[in-house]
């Protein structure tokens, strides 16, 4: 990398991702590989906290500079649980109650589990300390959020992966009700009620509607309780709709109060409260073999113990890459329509940041968008055929707007009219009254 760095290419991809500025500066540099992913980090973070790229995007990149990859069952992608409500007919993205709480990791998320796993970290740390024998580093959870097993556990219903855990099962599926068949039950497991269990999600929660379905006509058998297992359950809010679930799900991830907490979670799993005395007072830490560094192969003579002590790492889990070491800057987002006496005024600047949050042909959340097709006369009139609004427009009355005139001319405007509202509203007429300054 370093021979690559000192050639002239000023198209390379290092060019676009640090600068030709920070390029330069690491030419004949020692470390240029740490250093060249430092820069790329730091544009990336910077990028987000803009908003122009969204949460999902983000947490994708920084698990690409973890080390985390789709190609590696053992470190694949890592995504958060970000609802707690699994239950209500209607999601209300208002209600933090609707959300996990960001700052503590799973298994610190249910008082009881929290107590226990206190507990044993206490107990253990003494055992350490005292160095009776066979004791280990103490931890909190013997388990991880992340492992092969728990990849093949959410993904069981597509191929390869279910080629896959019929190996890992010595050719059978695994018991009925120990499968993956509701998103409920799986959040309560690793939430509150198993020990064993402190998982986080994978990508596929957030895009891909398919593994949720049994489109294979897989036999996975029945439960105990008789319940046949075929599709995921999923929560009422979703309407039995696995499309429904996944334009909800990653609403929710884009929404106002994940975007704003999620860099609690990113210390936890990427940051400075992954390791040392932060992951203690935050109770996030795992059994030492899942962490990078701590355990060194080409010390292990012994064939036996090595290969049985690669075995364990990768069915355990691995904590990834540390990439961030201090506390990770929060994201702000800019309110679009701000009320003032009896006037509604639209801040340009903030439409520009959530312009991208709104593409053309993807928008989170259209079901709940109610086209306008006639607008009153006015000053603004020409240009408000192409605009999409981010508000909460009641249900009737005249508004006044104010608009900067760079931002009528954006891109960010290039879009159909709508306003954020329920589908039975659509007879609903609006006025709309600018003027540009």
């Amino acid at each position: 990398m370093t021979i690559l760095l000192e050639k002239d290419l000023p198209s390379s991809i290092f060019n676009k991702m640090v600068g030709l500025k920070n390029l330069q500066l690491l030419r004949g540099a020692t470390n240029v590989y740490n250093r060249l992913v430092a820069y790329f980090l730091s544009s990336l973070t910077a990028l987000w906290r803009e908003g122009n790229i969204t949460n999902f995007e983000y947490l994708m990149h920084i698990n690409s500079a973890a080390g985390r990859s789709f190609l590696d069952l053992t470190q694949y992608p890592v995504f958060p649980w970000v609802l707690a409500d699994y239950q209500s007919e209607e999601l209300d993205f208002d209600d933090p109650s609707t959300f996990r709480d960001l700052s503590k990791p799973m298994g610190a998320l249910g008082k009881k589990r929290q107590q226990q796993y206190r507990d044993r970290f206490q107990t253990m740390d003494e055992f350490f300390k005292e160095e009776v024998e066979g004791s280990s580093p103490p931890f909190h959870y013997g388990t991880h959020y992340s492992c092969a097993g728990y990849v093949l556990h959410y993904l069981l219903r597509l191929q390869p992966y279910a080629n896959m855990s019929l190996v890992l099962q010595g050719g059978n599926f695994d018991k009925p009700d120990r499968l993956f068949y509701s998103v409920e039950n799986s959040w309560l497991s690793a939430s509150q009620e198993n020990l064993q269990d402190v998982r986080e999600l994978i990508p596929e929660f957030y895009y891909l509607p398919d593994f949720l379905m049994n489109v294979n006509g897989f036999e996975f058998g029945t439960t105990q309780k008789d319940e046949v297992i075929n599709h995921v359950s999923l929560p009422k809010w979703a309407n039995g709709d696995p499309k429904e679930f996944i334009r909800l799900h990653r609403q929710a991830l884009e929404c106002a109060h994940v975007s704003e907490n999620i860099n609690h979670w990113i210390d936890l799993v990427f940051g400075y409260k992954q390791r040392g005395k932060a992951s203690i007072d935050a109770m996030n830490v795992f059994i030492h073999i899942t962490y990078e560094g701590e355990v060194d192969l080409d010390a292990i003579d012994d064939p036996v113990l090595r290969v049985a002590t690669l075995a364990q790492i990768n069915n355990f889990g691995q904590t990834p890459t540390k990439i961030f070491h201090k506390a990770h800057p929060k994201k702000m987002i800019p309110e679009v329509v701000k009320k003032s006496n009896d006037q509604l005024q639209l801040d340009s600047s903030a439409l520009l940041w959530h312009g991208h949050l709104c593409p053309p042909l993807l928008v989170v959340g259209a079901r709940n968008l109610v086209l306008i097709n006639k607008v009153s006369t006015g000053p603004v009139s020409d240009y408000l055929h192409n605009i999409l609004t981010i508000a909460n427009i009641p249900s009737a009355g005249t508004f006044h707007w104010t608009f900067h005139q760079s931002a009528i001319k954006s891109s960010c405007w290039r879009h159909s009219i709508a306003v954020k509202r329920s589908l039975s509203c659509c007879s609903t007429r609006f006025t709309f009254v600018g003027s540009l300054l």
